[in-house]
């Protein structure tokens, strides 16, 4: 068995081969994928809510439900 190693970028599942390996992929071959960690991980998202005073508010049912 030979191996050939070239970098691609994987396209809606498919793998493209450079030009200069497409004459010997003909035939029975075993595909190794290797993912390249990025430098940095992602960071995770949060959602910090900003705090509300409302001790002196008085919430009204029936204006809330109103309808103009």
């Amino acid at each position: 068995m030979q191996t050939y190693t070239f970098d691609t970028i994987i396209q809606d599942g498919m793998i493209p081969i450079p030009e200069k390996y497409r004459g010997i992929t003909t035939g029975e071959v075993r595909v190794t994928i290797q993912k390249e960690e990025s430098a940095q991980p992602r960071r995770k998202r949060t959602y910090n809510a900003g705090k509300l005073n409302i001790s002196g508010f008085k919430f009204s049912r029936e204006e809330a439900n109103a309808r103009k």
